[in-house]
């Protein structure tokens, strides 16, 4: 095999995690009808060079004073390029910024959960040519 047959491209250009309902594990939609948009979150991988400078400056604050659910949920964030769809939370669109990524992952656990995993998974940002 060919190594330079592997395409690693969505590892910065971003891959399309689809959220699922936390207990049905269904495909979760805004809107309805025609205008029903799939729940989308793009995100760049954990190989990405976002996720790594992230990391690194995650490490270098003291654990004494590093609050780790914050540091873990800024880290994921890091990652976030958009949610092209939009995210509605409490009746309000939640307009697409690396800080409201982080405070989504930190109010929301099951999207956060849903989010680390998809962005461990190498499988989802990279592709045989």
């Amino acid at each position: 095999m060919d190594i330079a047959s592997i395409d690693d491209s969505k590892v910065e250009g971003g891959a399309e995690l689809h959220l699922r309902d936390p207990l049905s594990g269904e495909k979760l939609y805004n809107g309805e009808g025609k205008k029903k948009k799939p729940l989308i979150i793009v995100m760049r991988g954990s190989d990405s060079a976002s996720y790594k400078l992230q990391f690194s400056n995650i490490a270098n604050i003291p654990s004494e004073i590093r609050d780790v659910k914050e540091a873990a949920c800024g880290l994921l964030a890091s990652c976030v390029i958009d949610w092209p769809n939009g995210i509605i939370e409490d009746g309000k669109e939640l307009e697409f910024s690396t800080e409201n990524a982080k405070g989504l992952f930190l109010r929301r656990r099951w999207i956060y959960l849903q989010a680390d995993a998809f962005l461990h998974k190498r499988a989802n940002f990279f592709t045989v040519a």
